[in-house]
């Protein structure tokens, strides 16, 4: 027995509440639709019929993705130092708490940077020194600088802690894109059109969006400072549009790509990419990652000593990172209902995905709020394993 009108309410609660003014899911089971919707809250405009998201850190798994496909043909190896590729990385210093300086332990390597245990940090990372130096240089914001030099940027401060010791969101998605242009010889935007855009059939995707689709740019409300993004006391949601022409910016040529955020993309588009984690394979049913190497990238990298996995407040029971995302390693430890061996990802506008290999079930929730405390992506994900019941 399945019912997935449990997934309808959900939505419609959130928008009947004026949490969200918009919600978009798309859940398949067993490569079927199995729950496919948009509520549209009292007061606000109906959206175009495929709206495009800024989607933020679901950048994040899609570039980890192209970096896995490099790893699995040899063009880049986990053990490899980031100095190798970019030499502003060598001699690194870490900056204690204490404000005293030390030389790092050892070299970052391509598995610190997919893991997140480089020593970088976010300016929202509550109560970490090195976060409040980026927060300070409104470094997320600076859009309009190449790629590399963002890099270099990055490599300018010190590390929060000896790389591989600890787990703590960051900027170092950002930097693996700067290997990955290095290693290809191309850009980051050509780079992920290859390996993951075109045949995945992604065609509404990429750092930009062309002038005459801008009408299906939806607005996004909320907090329109990255580093202000998970305050120690959740505010009311507010419903003002955030100018984002300087930080995310939408016309072609008018941002550098990153890593770590800066694509967009629909509902449909990235279910497409979603699928694909459930076994590798194109719509085309091109092999885009072996089975072998599908496994070996979802494998969970962090060890007990290092969990559980926290973002400023926010903890993560029961989760452990692979060399994508979030991976479930036990939901006795989870505040949602979940399963063993559920992946995916989030983005700061309150974005959403999942992936269930062993169920061949995913789920995709779109909507536009920044610094958001509701928890939309989780509860359509509950809502959706709670359908079924067969």
């Amino acid at each position: 027995m399945q019912n997935p009108d449990i997934v309808n309410e959900v939505a419609e609660a959130y928008v009947r509440q004026k949490k969200f003014a918009t919600v978009e899911w798309k859940i398949e089971v067993d490569g079927k639709p199995f729950s496919c919707g948009r509520c549209v809250g009292e007061g606000f405009p109906e959206p175009p019929a495929t709206p495009i998201y800024r989607i933020y850190s679901m950048t994040k798994p899609i570039v980890a993705f192209a970096a896995a496909r490099q790893i699995e043909n040899g063009r880049l190896r986990l053990y490899d130092p980031v100095e190798k590729f970019l030499p502003q990385f060598s001699n690194l210093k870490v900056l204690n708490s204490d404000g005293t300086l030390e030389s790092s332990r050892g070299p970052i390597l391509v598995e610190h940077l997919l893991t997140h245990r480089a020593g970088f940090s976010y300016g929202f990372n509550l109560g970490c020194h090195i976060g409040g130096l980026y927060a300070r240089d409104r470094l997320m914001g600076k859009s309009n600088i190449p790629l590399a030099e963002f890099a270099s940027e990055i490599a300018s401060y010190p590390l929060a802690f000896h790389p591989g010791t600890q787990w703590r969101y960051s900027l170092s998605i950002d930097v693996l894109a700067a290997i990955l242009e290095i290693a290809t010889g191309q850009t980051l935007d050509r780079v992920l059109n290859d390996l993951v855009f075109a045949p995945l059939a992604m065609s509404d995707t990429g750092f930009s969006v062309p002038h005459e689709l801008n009408d299906r740019i939806m607005p996004v409300y909320g907090e329109g400072n990255l580093d202000r993004l998970i305050p120690l006391e959740p505010a009311p949601p507010r419903f003002d549009e955030i100018d984002l022409s300087y930080s995310h910016p939408s016309s072609p040529g008018s941002a550098m790509p990153r890593g770590g955020h800066g694509l967009f993309s629909t509902t449909a588009d990235y279910a497409n990419f979603a699928r694909c984690l459930i076994d590798g394979s194109a719509p085309s049913g091109e092999q885009l990652l072996s089975k072998a190497m599908l496994e070996f990238m979802l494998a969970n990298r962090i060890p007990p000593s290092q969990l559980p996995l926290r973002i400023g407040v926010l903890e993560f029971g029961g989760y452990g990172w692979n060399l994508l995302g979030r991976i479930m390693l036990d939901p006795g430890q989870s505040y949602f209902l979940t399963r063993a061996g559920e992946l995916g990802w989030a983005g700061a506008a309150s974005t959403f995905f999942w992936a269930d290999r062993e169920m061949s079930m995913l789920g995709v929730a779109m909507t536009q709020y920044q610094g958001s405390a509701f928890p939309l992506g989780a509860d359509l994900m509950s809502a959706a394993y709670s359908s079924l019941r067969g």
